[in-house]
């Protein structure tokens, strides 16, 4: 005759140790995780910044090569800085009733736009797509990582 053994007198499962131990090693990793990704989100942010510069100093190119004006760039660097681009038919640098604005934009507040080496932190693209002075504009995140937009005098821009 074969002895039938009595299950219910065995318990089976996790201790609430090993739970509290496997929560644990979620939590760390999930910390891991999180810290990482906000670093990642400001380095987009920088990369974001410094090549929607990039686009729209080529754009500038082009729109003052299409409507035969001049156009102007230009910067106010620092954290969160910001830049502006408009037609600018008498050539002064200055918004002025009548001249249109192309765009402004306001740089995110974790950005810094620094280093920018542009005469009067402006240029100036002519009729034939060519800048009025070369320079560079760097965009740096908190934790030390940047992007440098440059453009020299014949009118190419470019991100390093």
């Amino acid at each position: 005759m074969k002895r039938i053994r009595n299950c219910s007198s065995r318990q089976s499962g996790f201790t609430l140790i090993e739970v509290m131990i496997v929560i644990a090693i979620i939590g760390i990793i999930s910390l891991i995780a999180v810290i990482n990704m906000i670093g990642w989100r400001t380095e987009r942010q920088m990369q974001g910044a410094a090549r929607g510069f990039l686009a729209d100093m080529q754009r500038a190119r082009i729109t003052a090569i299409r409507e035969g004006e001049a156009v102007s760039v230009l910067m106010n660097p620092g954290a969160g800085g910001s830049y502006q681009i408009f037609l600018d038919t008498n050539e002064d640098y200055t918004l002025d009733a009548g001249e249109n604005q192309i765009i402004s934009v306001t740089i995110p507040a974790a950005i810094t736009m620094q280093n920018v080496t542009f005469a009067g932190n402006r240029t100036q693209f002519n009729s034939r797509g060519m800048a009025a002075n070369a320079g560079r504009c760097q965009f740096t995140t908190s934790a030390g990582e940047n992007l440098t937009v440059e453009a020299n005098t014949i009118g190419n821009v470019w991100v390093q």
